[in-house]
């Protein structure tokens, strides 16, 4: 619909009558996150530092958006007669309502391993795993924004954000990465072939590097289309 600019004789309490509406509760809480790790570090021979730590965090008050106004599931039934279910919404004067609430929750916990070698006797490297796990009832990208995949992020029951709570978009549960730099042992000042000339112009100096990354894939909700007997927001 086009755009609606109120007036003294407009501003009315049915002025956005029949329409789709926001909402920001007045009293809203905070968001904040938790952060807590417990990390031990020890020194292997080889100029190798080995390094564990579990890292843990929890999102409390997170800004996610319901719709206030959908059918309530005990009164779904009356889709079954045909019966319009406009009336049945909780403020039949609107459609959806997008209601921004602060009671998203998030948890994240993971054991990271890490090894890393200076650069001694020509080689270097540093790598890390990661085995983690992350859950929460709705990844936003933002203030009540969209979720990971640019989609709106309704909770499909909008009376009970734990009937969303599982895995995270963001749930890698498995990163493993790193990368390394070995200089050859061979040429002139080194291990093999310690000689210059022409021999070493061709050999000598030669450093080899790579780095990868390997991880588990992205968890995915399968849905199944039907009617949208609630009218949620969530679709």
């Amino acid at each position: 619909p086009p755009p609606i600019y109120p007036t003294d004789a407009t501003r009315t309490p049915e002025l956005l009558n029949n329409q789709g509406i926001s909402y920001i509760p007045y009293h809203t809480p905070v968001p904040y996150m938790d952060e807590w790790q417990l990390d031990v570090q020890h020194e292997l021979p080889g100029a190798i530092v080995a390094d564990i730590a579990y890292v843990g965090s929890r999102g409390v008050h997170v800004a996610l958006a319901s719709d206030a106004n959908q059918v309530p599931a005990n009164l779904i039934y009356h889709a079954a007669s045909g019966a319009n279910m406009q009336q049945y919404r909780p403020y039949p004067q609107y459609l959806g309502i997008s209601t921004t609430r602060g009671n998203g929750t998030s948890h994240y916990d993971s054991l990271q391993l890490r090894a890393q070698k200076s650069y001694v006797n020509g080689l270097q490297f540093l790598t890390t795993f990661t085995y983690s796990h992350t859950l929460d009832n709705g990844t936003g990208s933002g203030y009540g924004g969209p979720n990971g995949i640019g989609q709106p992020n309704f909770w499909q029951n909008g009376y009970s954000s734990q009937s969303s709570y599982g895995n995270s978009l963001l749930d890698i549960p498995i990163t493993f990465n790193g990368d390394v730099i070995y200089e050859l042992p061979v040429g002139q000042g080194k291990r093999f072939m310690n000689r210059g000339g022409l021999l070493n112009a061709i050999i000598g100096g030669w450093i080899g590097s790579g780095l990868w990354q390997v991880h588990s894939g992205m968890p995915f909700t399968p849905t199944i289309g039907g009617a949208n007997l609630s009218g949620s927001l969530a679709g």
